[in-house]
């Protein structure tokens, strides 16, 4: 058996504490606003702050983060929200009023949503009050915000409560939120974050006029490493169906640019992922046009991981144009799994033939650079439509501008 309204609530973790923006309120004023966060925990738990203060200062401006749960409602919640001394009497969700109490005669104008009332908005007017003096004063309404998030250093299964009163909070983290949950596929719960205090310029009335001010914001980004595989994620998914991505050797640095330009690593040669020299075929968009000279003949292959030899003899290798797939600035060709082994054998044999698309060893293929060879003549992705012709291209303009 349960209990309607008890027992139904859903999910939650125990709070342990409050991470809040602004100094302790004064007597009569808000507190002010702190360029860090003001962590307060429980008076039960000590343990938790001295684990706290041992990894971060007294006054952090950024705080390591995760979320319990993918549903942003379950981790994040904002309304319209007034106050007085004796707790809550205004609550709306920006169209409708769900609580309301009058606090100057106590009566209840709104409770769960009824009857039917239209929001007031941020900084909109609540109700009254008389102060000690007898003045009647206003009773202003505020965008509140709640995040509810674990702190993974303290090791604990519990939340600290980030309060903020901030309408550019309000926008930013439910913006932020709804950003990382669709990046990630709809799953927000255990993404490595980081909570941080920003600088932002912001408008704000003053004195009758609008006026720009700092005020430090909250912020939440995915640390960095998650963000580096969510790239690398994305990048795979982006490809075409079956194709893979040339991977380089580990620790190699490819920088194409100076390549491009003539720059050199200190040795003479420019710097690629397998030693082999550049020049500015891989960049050049006039196929065909370079003014090497002629040299002896090159003696056809004799067989390429299945594929006949005529496949790259350049008098069968035009069919027609090669259609063009390549991206702007892809640097070199993607190849389909499924002729993944005959563009394995092909660019073995290609360097025998041609020695200037050589690895540092003179040896091996330098696959980055056949790859770029490949975009140079249009080809994004390899594929097995695409490979004869292609072969045969290459073929061709390797020996009219790279002669063995």
């Amino acid at each position: 058996m349960s209990i309607k309204g008890m027992t139904d609530r859903g999910m939650e973790f125990p709070q342990i504490g409050v991470i809040r923006k602004g100094a302790p309120k004064g007597e009569h004023a808000p507190g002010k606003d702190l360029n860090y966060f003001r962590v307060v925990f429980d008076e039960m738990e000590g343990m938790a702050q001295a684990d706290f203060v041992a990894q971060y200062t007294g006054q952090p401006t950024e705080i390591q983060i995760l979320l319990p749960f993918d549903d942003i409602e379950r981790c994040w919640d904002a309304f319209v929200e007034a106050y007085t001394a004796g707790g809550l009497i205004y609550r709306g969700d920006g169209n409708r009023v769900l609580f309301w109490i009058d606090p100057e005669t106590g009566e209840i104008k709104v409770k769960d949503g009824e009857p039917i009332t239209s929001c007031i908005g941020a900084d909109g007017l609540a109700g009254h009050y008389i102060s000690q003096n007898g003045a009647r004063q206003k009773i202003q309404a505020k965008a509140i915000g709640r995040l509810r998030v674990i702190v993974p250093s303290l090791k604990r299964l519990a939340y600290l409560l980030v309060v903020t009163s901030s309408k550019w909070d309000v926008m930013h983290i439910s913006d932020q939120l709804a950003a990382l949950k669709h990046v990630n596929g709809g799953r927000l719960a255990g993404i490595p974050m980081v909570l941080r205090r920003r600088p932002k310029q912001v408008s704000i009335p003053l004195k009758g006029k609008r006026a720009r001010v700092t005020k430090w914001l909250l912020s939440i980004e995915a640390e960095p490493a998650w963000v580096a595989a969510q790239i690398e994620a994305m990048h795979r998914a982006a490809l075409p169906e079956g194709a893979e991505i040339l991977q380089l050797p580990a620790g190699q640095i490819i920088d194409i640019s100076a390549a491009a330009n003539g720059n050199d690593n200190g040795n003479g040669e420019a710097s690629n992922p397998e030693g082999a020299a550049w020049s500015d075929e891989t960049f050049d968009e006039n196929i065909g046009e370079s003014k090497a000279p002629a040299s002896e003949e090159v003696p056809e292959p004799t067989s390429l991981g299945g594929v006949p030899p005529t496949a790259i003899d350049d008098t069968q290798a035009e069919p027609g144009p090669l259609p063009r797939t390549a991206k702007p600035n892809q640097k070199t060709a993607t190849v389909s799994n499924d002729v993944g082994p005959k563009w394995d054998a092909f660019c073995n044999e290609f360097v025998g033939l041609y020695p200037h698309y050589a690895a540092q060893d003179g040896k091996k293929p330098n696959k980055f650079h056949i790859g770029a060879l490949a975009v140079k003549l249009g080809v994004g992705t390899v594929t097995a439509a695409n490979l004869p012709a292609l072969m045969g291209q290459m073929h061709k303009y390797a020996k009219e501008n790279h002669p063995k």
